[in-house]
């Protein structure tokens, strides 16, 4: 009776042991697909911010561009503001140039 005993023992000891390392494999397991997803954000993350890093480029390129554009529109304007004062300029000496030959005629 105690060799059976001590079998019956022994098997609920081996028996306690194996539902331990099914417990440890299991968590185990758990682990590893905790890992995996954990893997697996993180290369999505990743992904998301070289997307990101590509907008983000593409804006900055585009804003240079509008700061170009925008610097030829001020320099277009102040060539075009130039060009109205040599205008001006001549249209004043084409006054003086009538005023003085219409006294001329006078004379």
């Amino acid at each position: 009776e105690e060799a059976a005993a001590a079998r019956v023992a022994a098997a609920a000891t081996a028996t306690a042991s194996n539902a331990e390392l099914f417990a440890a494999l299991e968590r185990a397991e758990a682990a590893e697909a905790a890992e995996f997803e954990t893997a697996a954000l993180l290369a999505d993350e990743r992904e998301e911010t070289a997307r990101l890093a590509s907008a983000l480029a593409l804006s900055e390129a585009r804003c240079g561009a509008a700061e170009a554009a925008m610097a030829q529109t001020s320099q277009a304007d102040t060539e075009r503001e130039a060009v109205l004062a040599d205008l001006e300029a001549a249209r004043a000496e084409l006054e003086s140039a009538e005023t003085a030959l219409e006294s001329a005629r006078t004379e």
